[in-house]
């Protein structure tokens, strides 16, 4: 594992070229630059540099672990510069040590889970800490920035506004730090490492699934974790580096500022209902019809829900939910109509249980396919995962 306090003499190392002018830059002493060097290459199980009379060559672990350590210290530059704008340079030590990560990998893993839990009972049991540690960490981070960062309420923390962006950009920079060790890693043993992909309703359709299956056969080293909610919400974890990307309908460029959208294949959204609805064996079933009909559908503002309103203007709703097992058995217990992907429900089309109707009204077709952070280096395994993806919906295409 990478030992935070460890990264900027690392830095320094590799911009100087040598042990003595980067003791100089960090003001310590050549030798404890040179232990720096040895313990994180101990943390990591590789050589970052080969030394000789012409000072310290990089390997090409130490250039992977550069290119996402520097992400890393942008992504905490980026912090201290708010808290300069919200407080002044003299309302707050900018010098503080977590701007600069040079703080333990597990105090700055308890100060997010705390933003995140709001509860030092339950971040020390899931850090396995103990309680007091949380408060001293906490304690120390507060006097160490000069700020108050949580506050006591009757149900445990609330975070500060300040701390909400900390938080984030520490988020993002350890999830930096991760793909760093994912790349290492992976080019010593072979491919190592683990992917979490947020998946949308129609991101679960039989490429994702395929492609797992294809990298975790191919590299038994690689885990796979799958991250499943709405939109907004997967697009918070994506923002925060807790997801390598998500995979699903795409939303309009206004939704996605600071992402990259790529679409894989076009989906047309089809009404289904259960094989013997009324509705099954008529032919050019009009926008009465099925304004006049009931509908499940997943709720406002998702994707499907938006086409079908553009084209139908607001249907009966007696049931909204997003869960396709639920929507499933309530279509073939009824005479609710639903929208959707033919993908997601293909078995039961293709057993004869449901069918699609026979609709007059054009339905938009709509993009599937990734979304990932702008400025997001994949490690090994994502990148794998998803040109698996990309070659599995070519060959799909063609």
């Amino acid at each position: 594992m990478i030992n935070l306090k460890f990264l900027r003499t690392f830095l320094a190392v590799m911009e100087r070229g040598s042990i003595s002018s980067a003791a100089l830059a960090v003001g310590r002493a050549q030798s404890a630059v040179t232990r720096s060097i040895l313990e994180l290459e101990a943390g990591l199980g590789t050589q970052l540099f080969e030394r000789n009379v012409h000072g310290m060559l990089p390997t090409d672990m130490a250039y992977i672990l550069q290119s996402h350590a520097e992400k890393a210290m942008a992504e905490m530059d980026h912090a201290r510069s708010i808290f300069l704008e919200t407080f002044g340079p003299q309302g707050c030590n900018l010098n503080a040590p977590v701007f600069s990560l040079a703080i333990g990998h597990t105090r700055l893993l308890i100060f997010v889970q705390l933003v995140e839990q709001r509860h030092m009972g339950m971040v020390a049991d899931h850090l396995e800490v103990s309680q007091p540690f949380v408060s001293q960490t906490l304690r120390e981070l507060e006097q160490g920035i000069g700020v108050e960062l949580m506050t006591r309420i009757a149900t445990g923390m609330a975070p500060t506004a300040t701390a909400l962006v900390l938080a984030a950009q520490a988020r993002r920079a350890l999830a930096e730090l991760r793909k760093a060790e994912d790349t290492i890693a992976s080019l010593q043993l072979g491919m190592t490492g683990s992917v979490v992909i947020g998946t949308l309703s129609l991101g679960r359709i039989h490429l994702l699934p395929r492609a797992i299956a294809r990298i975790v056969s191919d590299f038994p080293n690689v885990t796979v974790r799958t991250v499943e909610g709405t939109f907004e919400h997967l697009a918070s974890l994506l923002h925060a580096g807790d997801l390598d990307f998500i995979m699903g309908a795409l939303r309009p460029a206004e939704h996605i500022i600071g992402l990259l959208a790529e679409t894989l294949v076009d989906d047309q959204i089809a009404v289904v209902a259960r094989r013997d609805h009324p509705l099954a064996n008529r032919t050019g079933i009009g926008a009465e019809d099925l304004r006049a009909a009931r509908w499940i559908l997943p709720p406002r503002g998702t994707s499907t829900r938006v086409l079908l309103e553009q084209a139908l203007g607001r249907p009966d709703v007696p049931v909204e939910t997003a869960d396709i097992t639920i929507t499933r058995d309530l279509v073939l217990q009824s005479d609710l109509l639903t929208a959707t992907s033919p993908h997601l429900l293909r078995h039961e089309i293709d057993a004869g249980r449901m069918t699609i109707l026979s609709v007059a009204v054009p339905f938009r077709r709509r993009g599937i396919g990734l979304i990932q952070r702008s400025n997001s280096v994949l490690s090994m395994p994502s990148k794998l995962l998803i040109d698996t993806i990309r070659n599995m919906a070519h060959e799909q295409a063609l």
